[in-house]
């Protein structure tokens, strides 16, 4: 999807934002900041995952809830930035193969572990999602 260029000051968030869409990084973010109110002790997020295996999730939470640790996986989607030039561009995120059977086999490990593909419509459902895991 491209944006037309008709408003070239704006960033390619405010253009998303715009058509109702959000970006993915922009959603982690917001994650990132509910994990941490949450009280979240370690969030790990791979930066540059060129050198890792593919399809590792985005983004893993652990908090230590009643002396037991509880982690989180999610693999976060959004709309991306797409490339070349011209108007700005996105693609809608979608799980990739890989992505997927990460997440399909670490919802087979027992005990409080929890995975999921997460999309920026299911914000209030995320956060319920956390809170009921981390508390």
């Amino acid at each position: 999807m491209s944006f037309p260029d008709d408003e070239p000051a704006k960033t390619i968030n405010e253009k998303a934002k715009a058509h109702g869409y959000e970006l993915e990084h922009t959603f982690m973010e917001d994650i990132v900041d509910t994990a941490k109110k949450l009280g979240v002790e370690f969030i790990y997020h791979t930066y540059n995952s060129q050198r890792s295996p593919e399809g590792f999730p985005d983004l893993v939470l652990m908090k230590t809830v009643r002396g037991k640790s509880v982690l989180v996986f999610l693999e976060v989607k959004g709309v991306t930035k797409g490339g070349g030039s011209g108007p700005l561009s996105v693609r809608p995120g979608k799980a990739s193969a890989a992505q997927q059977a990460w997440v399909d086999g670490l919802k087979k490990v027992e005990g409080d572990v929890h995975a999921a593909i997460v999309y920026p419509w299911q914000r209030e459902e995320l956060t319920e999602s956390l809170l009921e895991v981390f508390r």
